[in-house]
Order: C-alpha cells, then structure tokens, then sequence
C-alpha cells in the first residue's frame, strides 16, 4: 500500500468507506482496526458539541447568558432589546432553541417592543425555513428516538 499523508491517516470517526461496522484507521502500513469507543461516548460528544455551539452563539452575539437580554437590533435612537431566544428564534436555530428552552427561557418573552420570538420567527420564515422553531414555540416536543423509547417503556410497565 502506497504512503499517504499524514492529513489522511484517519478519516471522519475512524470509518473506511463501506466500512460501518468496525471503525479502522489508515496508516502508512496498511489498515487497522480501532479500540471500540465505550457506550455513551457518542451521546455525550453530540451533548458537549451542542453546549459548544450555544456558548458560541451567546458570545458571538454579546450575550451573558441565556436568560440575559442584550441590546441588539434597530436603529441609533430606538435600539431594540431582546434575548437569546428571540434571536436565535430570528435566526432559525432550532437546536438553539431547544436548548434554550430546556435551560429556562420564556418562549412567550418579548422584547422591548413586545414581540415574542414566535413574532420574529414568522417574519423570518421563508417557505418553511423555521418550521421546527415555530413548533418548538408553539409548544411541540420533539423527542430524540432513545426518549421516546424510554416513555413508551414506561408508559408499558403501568399498564
């Protein structure tokens, strides 16, 4: 097998193409099999990835926290004041929403000229782009696959 550079030797999580089931890595020698990763390491990256992702967006947009309004928008003399829901509601960010959401924020805040991120969501909307935003708003839960399993287990075992 011909050398290969260094940027190349492993690709995204390890995996070969059509190579799903065992990850391997590509080494100037040949390939390899990878240890396992342990149960729950996935869940708990895409977690962190996800925190990441929210500390970013509050600082990328001068906010402390996610209950902490922020001047942001509108002109010199009238600047509007809203929260990190309202702008990631504008945005389109469901992820960030949802996080937002289960961190405490108020889907009904408004801002300081009283509109709610639901407002501002439907202003942005353009043929459905905030679709999952809007029902998050509206008060829609949208479960992971492992969550809904685990009700439905629940759910059996009081029956």
């Amino acid at each position: 097998m011909a050398a290969m550079d260094a940027t190349h030797d492993l690709l995204p999580y390890g995996l070969l193409p059509g190579s799903i089931s065992t990850p391997k890595a590509v080494t100037a020698e040949g390939v390899e099999p990878l240890e396992p990763r342990p149960k729950g390491v996935r869940r708990r990256m895409a977690r962190l990835k996800r925190r990441r992702n929210l500390e970013v967006f509050l600082r990328e947009h001068g906010f402390k926290d996610v209950l902490e309004p922020q001047q942001v928008r509108g002109c010199l003399f009238r600047p509007e004041v809203f929260y990190p829901i309202h702008e990631a509601a504008r945005q389109g960010e469901a992820d960030l929403v949802r996080q937002m959401l289960r961190l405490g924020a108020d889907p009904q805040q408004k801002s300081s000229k009283g509109r709610t991120p639901k407002e501002l969501a439907l202003s942005a909307n353009q043929e459905d782009s905030h679709a999952m935003v809007l029902m998050l708003l509206d008060g829609v839960q949208v479960l992971h696959l492992r969550d809904a399993i685990e009700i439905m287990n629940q759910a059996r075992e009081l029956t």
